[in-house]
């Protein structure tokens, strides 16, 4: 969702230019609501340079049309470029609020998403820390927001070279805070696949051999205490192959998980692997 929808310039504004701006502005969030994106990019550009060079020139528009920018950039698929103005964000939103306030959660995890679609997990992997500490001040040590992100970190640094220790160091903590919290019980790599009793493998989509797509997606499957799954979520892959995989891994079924003789339900990270066929 586009920040200009909160963070717009005030309606009440009586100058031609504001009033430039704001349709400017208008026709940004009406073509990225429409998925335009491309055509969104150039106007969301000419907005950041607007408030830029505006004599009055106010941080909070400035802060809002770079975030604004960032998500078109990830709908493109331009993560490098996204990656930069999430990090512009942080510098101006750490200068406003400090570097450890919980407001900068969204756009750390932004920031995270971006880098391991670019599989630069060390990146992710700092920006998720980050996360983690900011949630233990605000949320506790143990709290689900804990967990959530505990293993969103294990996952990139499974990606990662030489991160396999902190990975299981990371998942020991989500899953005691998982079971004491009554939280889906996570599996892990070949561990949740040899639990699947029905394993679904993606179509390759139509019309994805002329835009040559490959590569890997990875998702997050939550099932219930039959093994159904009930949730599943794209973590990081090329947007042409999420809906086929997103697909694909509501099909799994999986052995129902016990523990101590309850059953519980259960959750892990599926990744797909697409080749040009």
């Amino acid at each position: 969702m586009l920040c200009a929808l909160v963070c717009g310039v005030p309606t009440a504004a009586q100058t031609t230019e504001k009033s430039d701006v704001e349709k400017l502005q208008a026709e940004v969030v009406r073509l990225y609501q429409a998925k335009r994106f491309k055509e969104a990019l150039p106007l969301a550009e000419q907005l950041l340079k607007s408030h830029e060079e505006a004599a009055d020139k106010d941080d909070k528009l400035i802060e809002g049309a770079i975030l604004n920018l960032a998500g078109i950039y990830s709908e493109l698929e331009q993560y490098d470029q996204a990656v930069r103005s999430y990090r512009r964000i942080l510098k101006i939103q750490e200068t406003a609020l400090g570097s450890d306030a919980k407001e900068l959660v969204p756009t750390l995890s932004s920031l995270a998403v971006a880098e391991q679609n670019l599989e630069q997990y060390s990146d992710a992997i700092i920006s998720l820390q980050r996360i983690i500490a900011i949630q233990e001040k605000s949320m506790g040590k143990d709290s689900a927001e804990v967990a959530e992100f505990l293993l969103l970190c294990a996952h990139s640094m499974r990606r990662a070279n030489n991160r396999m220790d902190e990975a299981l160091q990371y998942e020991r903590r989500a899953r005691e805070i998982h079971i004491a919290r009554g939280l889906p019980l996570p599996l892990f790599g070949a561990v949740l696949a040899a639990t699947g009793t029905r394993k679904i493998t993606p179509k390759y989509p139509s019309g994805g051999e002329r835009g040559r797509l490959q590569g890997l997606v990875h998702v997050q499957v939550i099932f219930d205490e039959k093994g159904v799954v009930t949730h599943a979520a794209v973590i990081s892959g090329p947007k042409g192959l999420r809906d086929a995989s997103i697909e694909a891994a509501r099909g799994w079924r999986f052995i129902p998980v016990k523990l101590e003789g309850r059953p519980f339900k259960g959750q892990g990270v599926l990744t797909f692997s697409f080749t040009l066929p």
